[in-house]
């Protein structure tokens, strides 16, 4: 029963991301997003969220005073 409260989440944006693309193809007439564009845009969609929770946690840990330093170090 653990396992289902961790893929529940995982279900529920999926099909947030269906109806998202029903709803882009009705209203704003775009072409049938139901193929691997489709799949394409969700994993996007879907990893964007991680990442940007990953990057600005190292933003808020990372020291301001060397940026000019390692900007210079790095190019």
């Amino acid at each position: 029963m653990i396992s289902a409260s961790l893929v529940v989440p995982d279900v529920i944006m999926g099909l947030s991301l269906l109806l998202l693309f029903i709803a882009a193809e009705q209203v704003l007439g775009l072409p049938s997003l139901r193929g691997a564009t489709a799949i394409t845009f969700a994993h996007v969609t879907f990893s964007l969220a991680f990442v940007a929770l990953i990057v600005r946690s190292r933003l808020t840990r990372m020291d301001l005073t060397r940026l000019p330093q390692l900007g210079t170090r790095f190019g």
